[in-house]
């Protein structure tokens, strides 16, 4: 069975491929790449293809890995660590997902066969890294420097994480310059789909990356390409491609909403909010508001506490100034010469 069978034998409800069906799907993907890679005018071996097991079981990965395939990729940081605890040690993990500066310390301890982090595209991220990589060399965990890519957005979808191709350069030279830990080994980007142009402006960012540097472009390494365009990468000169629904069929999401998702994906369920109502209090500035209305109005008549806006307790700036220019006969109760007397009722 081909890739492309086993995708839409997926889509169409039936098992997950088998280990015979995944290695043969492995095949196919192999074989299109090194062809595309000679039709480029480079070596059969000089692209690397990472099997990208996002939502997949360890099992399924084994079952590729015991074919002889190394490089796999996640997503998600939790399931990374999960699966990277259950599976042989000398995988070459690489992370292809966005990763926030909170989970850094759990993910580089988790997996210390993380081989690339594909998706740099902040000074803070590279800092952060940095530092807890050197906590762990204080502490007797000594690894290499860890090589990273730089995430560029080049297509500007909203939906699209990565640093705009214009900073691309001085986030290198944060990285090269501030991070001794980080080892700056590439430039990575999703693209918009049916958007070849996009593997051109990230072969031009990293032309202005080596540039920057002062290296040779070969240095750095460009990931571009995914299962529907990555022959379209190699030809515009990928070195990485990440190809997973065309290896593995097609993924199988939870079907509950996002909460579920969520805690799939190892970011944890976002409790729901109360209902920013007056019954409920809620939490939202609007119940606030309401709370405090309420506050001021307790004990002044039940008419009077369930109106939204509560009668004037003539204390404001323009309250004072009619009071003090009325006639005595004429000024509010609990006044004197204008000034609410303490303790008196509004």
């Amino acid at each position: 069975a081909g890739s492309r069978g086993v995708s839409m034998a997926a889509e169409a409800g039936a098992e997950a491929p088998g280990p015979e069906d995944l290695r043969a799907s492995l095949g196919t993907v192999a074989a299109r790449v090194r062809a595309a890679a000679e039709g480029s005018g480079r070596a059969a071996d000089d692209v690397r293809l990472v099997a990208v097991s996002k939502t997949k079981p360890a099992s399924m990965i084994l079952a590729l890995y015991e074919a002889g395939h190394r490089a796999f990729g996640e997503n998600y940081a939790q399931e990374l660590m999960e699966k990277a605890s259950q599976l042989p040690a000398d995988i070459s993990w690489h992370f292809i997902g966005h990763l926030q500066s909170n989970k850094a310390k759990a993910l580089l301890e988790a997996v210390p066969n993380l081989a690339v982090l594909e998706t740099v595209d902040s000074a803070k991220l590279a800092t952060r890294l940095n530092t807890v990589l050197e906590g762990m060399a204080e502490a007797g965990g000594e690894r290499g420097p860890l090589a990273v890519y730089l995430q560029v957005d080049t297509s500007g979808e909203d939906t699209k994480s990565g640093v705009d191709p214009a900073g691309a350069p001085a986030l290198a030279a944060h990285v090269a310059s501030s991070c001794p830990r980080l080892r700056l080994a590439g430039l990575m980007t999703i693209g918009a789909p049916g958007d070849a142009d996009c593997f051109g402006r990230l072969a031009e960012c990293r032309a202005a990356v080596a540039a920057e540097l002062g290296w040779e472009e070969a240095r750095l390494e460009l990931s571009m390409g995914m299962s529907g365009d990555f022959e379209a990468g190699i030809a515009a000169g990928s070195t990485s491609v990440r190809v997973g629904s065309s290896i593995f069929g097609a993924r199988a999401y939870p079907a509950a909403g996002s909460e579920t998702r969520a805690r799939a994906r190892g970011d944890g369920a976002r409790r729901p909010r109360r209902a920013n109502t007056v019954g409920g209090w809620g939490g939202g500035a609007t119940a606030r508001l309401v709370r405090r209305r309420a506050t001021r109005t307790r004990g002044f008549g039940a008419q009077e506490a369930a109106s939204p806006t509560p009668r004037c307790r003539g204390c404001c700036p323009r309250s004072l100034q009619r009071a003090a220019a009325a006639s005595p006969a004429e000024r509010p109760a609990g006044t004197a010469g204008g000034a609410p007397l303490r303790g008196t009722p509004p």
